[in-house]
């Protein structure tokens, strides 16, 4: 009965634990609540589209162009995507 006991407490110590480190500090909780509000906003997909595309930019390479394209085979972007990447090779 002993050991039963101590499982018992020492499965709720565990747990209690566990759930104080998830949760957020004051010092931390504003920014928890701003990341929280940022992922309920809708992003714009064209937005996302550019910012792969500015990324491929600064990558330059083969690969981060074919990934562009593969991604977004139908915007206007990829087009000039094929050109840079056809200047590549």
């Amino acid at each position: 009965m002993r050991s039963l006991v101590f499982i018992l407490v020492a499965s709720a110590t565990i747990v209690g634990c566990s759930e104080a480190e998830n949760t957020p500090t004051t010092a931390q909780a504003p920014y928890a609540e701003e990341q929280s509000m940022a992922a309920n906003k809708a992003r714009d997909p064209q937005r996302a589209v550019e910012e792969e595309f500015a990324k491929a930019e600064r990558e330059n390479t083969v690969a981060a162009w074919q990934l562009f394209i593969a991604r977004h085979p139908d915007n206007v972007l990829t087009k000039e995507a094929k050109r840079r990447l056809a200047n590549l090779n």
